[in-house]
C-alpha cells in the first residue's frame, strides 16, 4: 500500500516538475541558461519605445527564435568584452533602468515574468549593460563597414554585415539537449508562475 501511494506522489510530482532553470546554449566555450536568455530578451524587448507594458516576450511560440537571436547576441558580446571597450555609461544605463520601472508599474506580465524569473534590481541593471553593450558594439562595427563601402564606392546590398559573417566563422555555438522545446521556468521551490504555493 505504501508503494502505490508513493509511485502516486512521485509520478504526480514527475507531471507537475518545476523547473528552475536550465542550460539551453553554449557559444563558445560559455555556456547560458534559459534564466539568462529570457531575462536578457524581456529587458531588451521592454525597453524599445514601441514595446507594450503588458506583452509577454519569450513563449513556446516564439522559443527557436529567442534562441537564434541570443545565441548571435552573446556572440557580440564576447567580442565586445574580449575587446575590452563599449560599456554603456552610467546616465544611459540610468535613463533605460527607469524605462524599466515605468513599464513596471503599467505592466502586470512584465512584473510576472521578472518575479518568475526571480531577478533583482542588479541582475536587470546588468543585463540591461549588456545588452547595451551589444547595442554599441553593432552600430560601430555597421557604421565602419558603411564607411569602407563609402570609400570603395561599392553600391552592393548585403542581407547581413561583413564582419557579423566573419564573427559567426570565428564562433562556436550549440544548443543543449532538450533546450530546443520551450519549458516554463520557475526558480521559486515549490511555488508557480501564477503565484501560488
Amino acid at each position: 500500500m505504501i508503494g502505490v501511494i508513493t509511485l502516486c506522489v512521485f509520478g504526480t510530482l514527475a507531471n507537475a516538475a518545476i523547473v528552475g532553470d536550465r542550460l539551453v546554449i553554449a557559444v563558445n566555450t560559455v555556456p547560458y541558461s534559459q534564466r539568462q536568455l529570457e531575462l536578457y530578451l524581456t529587458v531588451k524587448q521592454t525597453i524599445r519605445p514601441e514595446q507594450g507594458a503588458d506583452e509577454p516576450v519569450i513563449s513556446s511560440r516564439n522559443w527557436g527564435e529567442a534562441i537564434t537571436v541570443f545565441t548571435e547576441e552573446m556572440m557580440i558580446l564576447q567580442e565586445a568584452v574580449r575587446l575590452g571597450s563599449f560599456a554603456a555609461p552610467d546616465q544611459l544605463l540610468d535613463k533605460y533602468n527607469a524605462v524599466i520601472r515605468k513599464k513596471l508599474a503599467l505592466g502586470a506580465a512584465l512584473k510576472r515574468t521578472l518575479q518568475r524569473l526571480g531577478v533583482d534590481d542588479l541582475t536587470i541593471s546588468r543585463t540591461l549593460d549588456s545588452i547595451l553593450r551589444v547595442a554599441s558594439y553593432r552600430q560601430n562595427r555597421n557604421r565602419q563597414e558603411a564607411q569602407a563601402a563609402v570609400v570603395k564606392k561599392s553600391t552592393a546590398v548585403e542581407n547581413e554585415s561583413k564582419w557579423l559573417t566573419e564573427l559567426r566563422g570565428r564562433s562556436n555555438s550549440r544548443v543543449f539537449a532538450g533546450a530546443e522545446v520551450y519549458l516554463e521556468i520557475n526558480p521559486i521551490a515549490g511555488g508557480r508562475s501564477d503565484g501560488s504555493p
